[in-house]
Parts: structure tokens; sequence; C-alpha cells
């Protein structure tokens, strides 16, 4: 990131005010790593832009209409409720125990009025992302058009989800399963205490998208029920939405599942190369 050009000096290029780059932030989500305008202080130019996404929420809640709804009394209950079927169809029995011991201390539920301890303890580019998250699932605007639109977000062994998150599935969403998911194939078994090395559940990582769907779409099928025309739809149309998705493997795997079970899911999102 730059400034502007200053007339009569070829080649010069003006330092970039502050209020430029928390333009240029809020916009992209990126910063330049000089820090310019804070004097190189990454620290102090980080917490000059959390301030501004919290005065951003803040005004936006005033007229959004979700704003001040809440998470359950116990969150981490009602997630468990959700996820089970995702664990268990997984992991094995002491895989599955280490995980539902842990994601208590995983999972952070952010809503308007603990946004800043939240993004404080992330780095800038998902402070951005989480930001966005927060006000869509408000109902208001997002910081800019080029906003990605998110539901969750899974990073450095957390999960950041919105009261949202808890609303009832339908046959075809479910958040919290989407970023538990996200957790299992990013989660180191070491950090749970498990044998092994690498992640809890490996999946390549061009795979880790559709991985997150397909656990998501089949435990929404598992629930209501659907037939495997109707997975190939609902694949069809999780890809036309989001670009990280491969489509066609993600059809594969749902059909593989409504044949084999999370085996058969597993199997295909691997791939020849790395199932077994």
């Amino acid at each position: 990131m730059s400034g502007g050009a200053v007339p009569g000096i070829p080649g010069y290029v003006a330092p970039m005010t502050r209020s430029e780059f928390i333009d240029a932030y809020l916009a992209t989500g990126e910063v330049d790593p000089a820090w310019a305008p804070w004097g190189g202080d990454a620290v102090a130019g980080a917490a000059s832009l959390v301030r501004v996404l919290d005065r951003i929420v803040a005004y936006r809640a005033g007229g959004a209409p979700l704003a001040r709804r809440k998470p359950p009394a116990s969150p981490h209950k009602a997630l468990l409720k959700r996820v089970n079927a995702l664990i268990d169809g997984l992991l094995a029995p002491d895989e599955a125990a280490a995980l539902r011991a842990a994601l208590p201390e995983r999972v952070r539920v952010v809503t308007v009025a603990n946004l800043t301890t939240h993004l404080s303890a992330l780095p800038v580019d998902d402070a951005w992302a989480l930001t966005n998250i927060v006000l869509e699932d408000m109902g208001a605007p997002p910081l800019s058009d080029g906003a990605p639109q998110l539901d969750g977000l899974c990073t450095a062994g957390q999960i950041w989800i919105p009261p949202g998150a808890f609303t009832r599935p339908t046959e075809r969403i479910d958040v919290l399963v989407h970023e538990v998911a996200h957790l299992i194939h990013s989660l180191d078994r070491s950090a749970l205490g498990l044998p092994g090395e690498g992640a809890l559940i490996a999946v390549p990582d061009d795979q880790h998208e559709t991985f997150a769907y397909a656990c998501e779409l089949w435990v929404c099928q598992l629930r209501v029920g659907a037939t495997p025309a109707q997975l190939q739809t609902l694949a069809r149309d999780v890809g036309l939405e989001d670009s990280r998705v491969d489509s066609a493997r993600l059809s594969e795997a749902l059909v593989a599942a409504s044949q084999q079970g999370w085996p058969g899911l597993l199997g295909v999102i691997r791939g020849p190369q790395t199932a077994g």
C-alpha cells in the first residue's frame, strides 16, 4: 500500500495517512506490514483498527434487527447436541472423548457486547473477517462489497461463531457442524493429548472447504433424509455459491455417504492417494 503521488516530484509517493490506511483495511482486510502511519508499531496500529471495527459494529447495531440476540444459556451443551453425529461418525471413541472435552475452551461465541475482546485476540485479517461475520449475523451491511460471506471462523485451533450459529438448522445449513469439521481437520492430535502426529483427521489442503460442507450437508440429511439425487442438487448449489468448493467431489462424497456412511464420505474427500 502507498499514499498518493506528489505533484512536481516524479516517482515520489507520499506516505499513507492513518485515514487512508484504515479505509484501505476496511475495504480489503489487508494492511501494509510496515505500519508506516504508526511509525512501524504494529501493536498500536492493530489496536487502532480494532477500535475502528468496534465503533462501526456498535453504530450499526443501533439499527440492526438482530443485533441484541443472545446465544443459548449453555452454548457448549447446545453445540455438542448438534455435532455429536459428526464427532461419533468420524472419530474413534478416544478421539471423540478428547475433542468433546476440549471444545469448551476452543469455541468462542462473539456478540456485539464482547466483540472487542475477541478482535484483540486475532490477527487483523481475521479480525476483519470476524467483524463481517458479526455484521452479517445481525442483519447489517458488511464492511465492504468485497467481503466474503462467512458464517463462522476457524483459526489457530479456535472456532469463532456469532449467536445466529445456534439457530435451528435447515436441510442444508448447520454452521456449528461446518466449523467443528474445520477444527477436526486442522487441530493437531498432540493438542488433544492423543498419540500420533498430524491433524485429528488428515484432509488434503485443497479439500478443506469441501470436507466441511460435506460434513455439514450429511449431518443435515441424517436429520431430514434425502435421496442421492437431492444430495447431488445440494452439492451443485453449494459449488455455485462458494468457489472454494469442489462441487463434483462434494456430490460424490455425499452419494458415498448415503451408501457407506461416514467412511464413504471421508474416502472420497481424501481421494485415492491418501485414503485408507
